[in-house]
């Protein structure tokens, strides 16, 4: 399991190395062609367009959860909750914080 978890690891590490890789190589082929007096043309526009998709498309979106219905309490559902704790304590897992009816 912990073969796994690191070559997850090294993976995302992976991606994101050649995700900036790639851009860095992109944005420095449009420094190349300003530096040497050749200005902006199609060819550095797309180069700079596919750099700022590529670093667009890396950065990490904010998860927003949404309940998927109204939230049930323990106190209003007790019959619930008891099973909930049975089936929980059973399997050896911990009761959800939060119960909700879909």
């Amino acid at each position: 399991m912990r073969g796994r978890a690191a070559l997850a690891g090294l993976l995302t590490i992976g991606f994101y190395g050649l995700a900036l890789g790639i851009a860095g190589v992109l944005l420095f082929v449009v420094w190349l062609f300003w530096v040497n007096g050749h200005g902006v043309n199609r060819f550095s526009l797309f180069c700079l367009i596919g750099a700022g998709v590529i670093l667009w498309s890396i950065l990490p979106r904010p998860q927003r959860f949404e309940a998927p219905g109204p939230t049930l309490q323990a106190a209003e559902h007790p019959r619930l909750f008891a099973e909930l704790t049975d089936v929980a304590t059973r399997v050896g897992e911990p009761m959800p914080h939060e119960v909700y009816l879909v």
